[in-house]
C-alpha cells in the first residue's frame, strides 16, 4: 500500500510540475515586469507620421485606424489608463488604445495596437505585435498563458485542474504536517 501510494504521488507531482512552473514563471514575469521589460526594449527613437482623421470625430478616427490596417480586424476601444491630476493642474487629453486582431495565434489576439486622441484626432502610436521589441512580445503572451485569457476552452479547464490539485497537494501537505506535529507532542 505504501509503494502504490509513493507511485501515485509521484506520477501527481509530475503532472503537474511542468504546468504549474509555467504558471509560477507567469505569475512572476507579470508581478516583476519592471525587473525585466526595461532591460529587453531597444533604444531606438524612430518618428513616423501618421494620417490626421477628425478632431472629436469617433467615426473618422476608427476609419483612419481601420485604412492604416486593412487586413486587421478591429476588435476593441479601449480607454488608456492616466494618473488623476494633482489639484491645479490640468488633466491628460483623452487618449485611447484600439485593439486589433490580424494574428491567428490564440494568445496573440488583440496584440495589435493604434493609440490615437481623441480630442486632436491624431494617431500617437500604432504597433503590430511583429514590431515590437523582444520584451514586448514575451509580455503580450504571458499574461494569457497564466490566467488563460482568451485561451480555447480546454487550456481553462486544463490550468484551473492544474491549480486545483496542486492546491489539494499544498492543503494535504500542511494537514499531514500538522498531525505529524501534533501526534509527536501527545505521545
Amino acid at each position: 500500500r505504501s509503494s502504490s501510494l509513493l507511485k501515485s504521488h509521484i506520477q501527481l507531482g509530475l503532472f503537474i510540475s511542468v504546468p504549474l512552473f509555467v504558471l509560477c514563471l507567469s505569475g512572476f514575469l507579470i508581478t516583476y515586469k519592471g525587473l525585466w521589460l526595461g532591460a529587453l526594449k531597444p533604444s531606438s527613437n524612430i518618428e513616423i507620421s501618421y494620417p490626421k482623421s477628425q478632431a472629436n470625430n469617433w467615426l473618422s478616427q476608427l476609419q483612419t485606424a481601420q485604412n492604416l490596417w486593412p487586413e486587421s480586424q478591429l476588435v476593441a476601444v479601449s480607454k488608456a489608463r492616466a494618473k488623476k491630476p494633482k489639484q491645479g493642474e490640468p488633466a491628460a487629453e483623452s487618449s485611447y488604445s484600439i485593439q486589433f486582431d490580424s494574428h491567428s495565434d490564440v494568445w496573440l489576439r488583440n496584440a495589435d495596437r493604434i493609440s490615437i486622441n481623441h480630442v486632436e484626432g491624431t494617431i500617437q502610436s500604432a504597433l503590430k505585435y511583429s514590431d515590437r521589441p523582444l520584451s514586448a512580445r514575451v509580455a503580450s503572451f504571458v499574461r494569457p498563458l497564466h490566467d488563460a485569457l482568451n485561451m480555447p476552452f480546454g487550456y481553462v479547464v486544463f490550468i484551473t485542474g492544474v491549480s486545483l490539485v496542486g492546491s489539494m497537494i499544498l492543503m494535504f501537505s500542511a494537514l499531514t504536517f500538522y498531525r505529524r506535529i501534533f501526534k509527536k507532542k501527545r505521545s
